[in-house]
């Protein structure tokens, strides 16, 4: 069963983001907001299920939460509730945006570098021993604001650095965002099934090169 799920995955694999067994297209621009930062995402559900007789297709709507691709300043400023870019931070807001920027992949703006974010620096980027400053000689406009800190020893500006996109939320989100994501992906049980038979011919499986290789035929019938 893994093996025969694993040829239905990979066309969709290649060309999607796999959340488990739930493949997301890359953002168009018509993605929910659900505040701080974080966006809901539509894709769909792949796997199969035994029956007394055959092997069933499982086709299915699924929906989670992902960050938003864009500058860590704008991230910044839509988790911690703020209107404006802040000259620095209180040590209350960089602990909370510290907490939830770790572990977050982001991308340097002046050499296009992808990196795990593992925190925030407890200095400002004024003060701080960062790549950009000393080697890049690059200036800042929010001098007063942290670095993210990468691994242990590398620190980057706020400023310098994007959100890359397709990235699933690790953390739960909250009471209030989990009632909208559902208001967000709550549709009719109609509406649903029409959904899921677009879906199915999206994937197009009977033009699948992978499903043909291993003599494997999803019927168009249900």
């Amino acid at each position: 069963m893994q093996a025969i799920e694993v040829v239905l995955q990979q066309k969709p694999r290649m060309r999607t983001i796999q959340v488990g067994s739930s493949f997301f297209d890359y953002p168009t621009g018509r993605e929910k907001d659900l505040g701080g930062g974080v966006q809901v995402w539509n894709g769909t559900f792949v796997s199969i299920r035994p029956t007394q007789w055959k092997m069933m297709l499982n086709v299915d709507t699924s929906a989670t939460s992902f960050y938003k691709g864009q500058p860590v300043l704008d991230f910044m400023c839509e988790f911690l509730g703020l209107r404006d870019y802040p000259r620095r931070l209180n040590k209350f807001q960089r602990e909370t945006f510290a907490k939830e920027i770790k572990a977050i992949k982001v991308e340097t703006t002046y050499m296009k570098r992808k990196q795990r974010a593992s925190g925030l620096s407890f200095k400002s980027a004024r003060d701080e021993r960062s790549i950009a400053k000393e080697k890049y000689d690059v200036s800042l406009r929010y001098p007063d604001l942290p670095c993210v800190k990468i691994g242990q020893r590398s620190f980057i500006p706020l400023e310098l650095c994007q959100v890359v996109h397709g990235q699933k939320k690790q953390r739960k989100l909250t009471g209030a965002k989990t009632q909208q994501m559902i208001r967000y992906t709550t549709i009719p049980a109609p509406d649903r099934m029409q959904k899921i038979v677009e879906l199915i011919r999206k994937f197009h499986y009977e033009g699948d090169p992978y499903c043909r290789d291993f003599g494997i035929s999803v019927s168009n019938k249900w």
